[in-house]
């Protein structure tokens, strides 16, 4: 999630998208052109950078049985 704070009522905004307007759903003030900060990681470490490289390529499983 993307936030954003106010500069009217200085109370947090929270959104998944990043662009477009953005009203305070305090105040009603338009703070489109305000700095976005970082998104939210919720305490996971190393999300940012694991979303930044890609996702990891994973072995795909074969629905074949093995003959024995």
């Amino acid at each position: 999630m993307y936030k954003k704070v106010c500069t009217e009522c200085s109370k947090p905004s929270y959104s998944s998208c990043e662009t477009g307007t953005w009203l305070c759903p305090v105040c009603g003030t338009d703070i489109s052109r305000v700095n976005l900060q970082a998104p939210e990681t919720r305490g996971i470490p190393g999300r940012l950078e694991y979303m930044a490289a890609g996702f990891p390529k994973v072995a795909s499983l074969s629905t074949e049985r093995e003959l024995v």
